[in-house]
């Protein structure tokens, strides 16, 4: 039978496995959330629209090997985010992977 799932994409396992497959990228991604959280109650956004949810998965996963706010907004813009997220998200995810 076809797996349920359906075909990888290609992207970062489930998170709920990070811990065991990637300490550093499970801190990062709470790191990540809290900081966008924080970010969206600020601008009176919901999270998924300051940033998709599988973006910020994609960016914790696998960031920039240099963490800046220039880097990530970079990676960012990679990954299809819009000029107006890039601009709220960039240096708070800097900062947060940065102190993750």
């Amino acid at each position: 039978l076809p797996s349920l799932r359906g075909p990888g994409t290609g992207g970062p396992p489930r998170p709920n496995a990070w811990p065991a497959r990637d300490p550093q990228a499970a801190v990062r991604l709470a790191a990540g959330r809290a900081a966008v959280a924080e970010v969206a109650t600020r601008l009176h956004l919901p999270v998924e629209n300051l940033l998709l949810p599988d973006t910020l998965l994609r960016v914790a996963w696998e960031p920039p090997p240099q963490i800046t706010p220039g880097t990530i907004a970079r990676a960012l813009a990679d990954l299809n985010a819009r000029q107006w997220q890039i601009e709220n998200v960039a240096t708070p995810l800097a900062h947060a992977f940065a102190n993750a």
